[in-house]
């Protein structure tokens, strides 16, 4: 399992202030502050450069060196870019409002006095960097309206907000950053990838903190940051790798309790001490603006939970092998002590444990989900249907699974039978194939079929009443489309807090593979699987990846190569 975000002997400078404020409450003057641990940064690609218009040139050159220069516009707020336009067009154009991800050079045409530029679309980008994967074969068209400017060269006065730039520019400029939201009990740090720009990656991850989660995982995560109505100030670190966050006047509350501050706290360190900013920031002070200046705010350290980031199972994968549950980790299959044997069932499959390895589940054939009781008692039916979906435990002790020809609904139960129906109107009429709740327990990943056959991975937030069982409710309004290049999907599984490993074949190709399938982001395929895979099982990153195949046959991912590790397996899965 991952590590806290934070060392316990350390804090960020965080709370609020007030006297100089409002005038009403004494302001903390006290506090340590939390250093980063610091790590290696990625030189920085070289900052392209931007030509201006050419004298003479076509319609389709002007629109073609806009293209060229909306890419260095990230590095230089579109000055020259905006040389392509006219006035009128430049006061009305908003290039941050989508970016556009080419898979190739836009194709470009004359329609009378317009251009039209046809874009093989590989992705887009919002203007709060939430990466959108384009399913195969997406094409965007965007006409430009042609002006001559009054030294009777060829100009843009019309044209739709936002730039194109190609995959490669793409790659090259801006970098998945995860910014860290937390479960509603704030045990577990949840983060939501964002795509921004690499010389403003830090300022913009703090303000993606501050405008909140995206819509799809806003129903499932807790977020500390107060609304503000004024910008906030984010400092760029010196030689020191200090950072420092000015909030508004307004920000200040004095209900803002300390342990808000500290929730607060936490998130700033998840985002900034982890991940693509790891390294260019040792510490961070946070101040609000007052008459007198900008004044520090401290926060008590027992005030800042301990959020976990991407915890992962410390066992497993575990199988059906010989009528046992056993742990298929090594060459020789390992029964699980004190569960009952599964030879009596009459046809054990997909079985599904808890975190801690204290709740045991599985299918006997597709119509009965069954507990395991420890200390061998015989298994008990949980939940019987007409064709079930291969279970997950997530991390409060509830069983998911539903009907694979789904109405709309999920099922939850727990071990004692208390079962409740999940609302998910996005999963109505769909085929479901695999479902996966996240570590987490925030998110669930379902890849389903629609009428038309075609696969769909959506992930989406999980809904819980507010109390210490976590009883699940429904899925969040709307969900997150993964996986958009895969044009069949047989079965996912959380890889990392961030990505999932999904068993299917892409666009291009009949051959069946696994690939890692970012959430928030792009799909790349990991290696070919040999004929017969038939199922999967992920967990920890690139070292946790298993298939099986029909005869049984378990092989785990080294490298670039599948290694068999044992044989006998039926439906291999990690907790979870």
């Amino acid at each position: 399992m991952a590590g806290p975000t934070r060392a316990r002997s350390a804090a960020l400078v965080l709370g609020l202030a007030a006297a100089a404020l409002a005038g009403c409450v004494a302001i903390p003057t006290s506090g340590p502050i939390a250093t980063g641990s610091p790590a290696p940064v990625d030189e920085s690609p070289p900052i392209p450069l931007a030509a201006l218009p050419q004298q003479d040139d076509t319609p389709e050159g002007i629109v073609a060196g806009f293209f060229s220069a909306a890419r260095a516009g990230v590095f230089d707020d579109f000055d020259v870019a905006r040389e392509f336009l006219t006035r009128n067009a430049d006061a009305a154009w908003d290039p941050r409002e989508r970016l556009l991800v080419a898979a190739s050079d836009p194709e470009l045409s004359m329609d009378g006095d317009m251009v039209v530029a046809v874009v093989d679309l590989a992705g887009s980008v919002d203007s709060e960097g939430v990466f959108q994967e384009a399913a195969p074969g997406s094409e965007v068209t965007l006409s430009f309206g042609m002006q001559r400017n009054h030294a009777n060269q060829w100009r843009i006065a019309d044209l739709q907000n936002g730039i194109v730039i190609r995959d490669s520019a793409f790659d090259a400029s801006f970098s998945p950053v995860p910014v860290y939201f937390a479960t509603p009990d704030w045990q577990i740090a949840v983060p939501e990838v964002r795509w921004l720009p690499d010389q403003s990656a830090l300022r913009r991850a703090v303000l993606a903190l501050f405008d909140g989660p995206a819509p799809w995982l806003a129903d499932g995560v807790a977020n500390a940051a107060p609304p503000l109505g004024a910008p906030v100030e984010v400092a760029d670190p010196g030689a020191d790798g200090v950072v420092t966050i000015d909030l508004p006047a307004e920000a200040f509350q004095e209900s803002w309790a300390d342990e808000q501050r500290g929730h607060l706290q936490a998130q700033l360190e998840a985002t900034l001490f982890t991940g693509r900013l790891r390294g260019a920031v040792s510490s961070v002070g946070l101040t609000v603006a007052s008459s007198n200046g900008p004044v520090p705010l401290p926060v008590q350290p027992d005030e800042v939970p301990t959020l976990l980031t991407d915890p992962q199972p410390r066992s497993g994968p575990y199988a059906v092998v010989d009528g046992v549950i056993a742990d298929v980790s090594g060459e020789l299959a390992e029964p699980v002590a004190d569960l009952p044997a599964v030879t009596d069932l009459a046809a054990p499959n997909h079985p599904a444990v808890s975190a801690d390895g204290t709740l045991w589940v599985l299918l006997d054939g597709t119509r009965r989900l069954v507990l395991l009781p420890a200390g061998g008692a015989e298994p008990e039916t949980l939940l019987e249907g007409a064709d079930l979906l291969p279970p997950s435990v997530d991390r409060f002790g509830w069983v998911w699974t539903g009907e694979k020809d789904s109405a709309g609904l999920l099922t939850a139960v727990l071990p004692d039978g208390t079962t409740v129906p999940v609302n998910a109107p996005l999963l109505a009429d769909r085929q479901l194939r695999s479902m996966r709740v996240s570590r987490d327990g925030a998110r669930i990943a379902i890849a389903s079929v629609d009428a038309d056959g075609r696969s769909t991975i959506h992930v989406a937030s999980i809904v819980r009443a507010a109390d210490e069982a976590g009883e699940p409710r429904a899925l969040g309004d709307g969900a997150l489309t993964v996986g958009a290049s895969l044009t069949d999907v047989t079965e996912l599984a959380w890889s990392t807090e961030q990505a999932l490993a999904v068993l299917g074949t892409a666009a291009g190709s009949e051959q069946r593979a696994v690939y890692l399938a970012t959430v928030g982001g792009r799909t790349t395929l990991q290696q070919v699987v040999a004929e017969g895979t038939v199922g999967l099982a992920a967990a920890r990153g690139n070292d946790g990846i298993y298939v099986v195949d029909t005869d049984g046959v378990l092989r785990l991912l080294r490298g670039s190569s599948w290694v068999e590790t044992t044989s006998g397996v039926v439906d291999p899965v990690f907790p979870g």
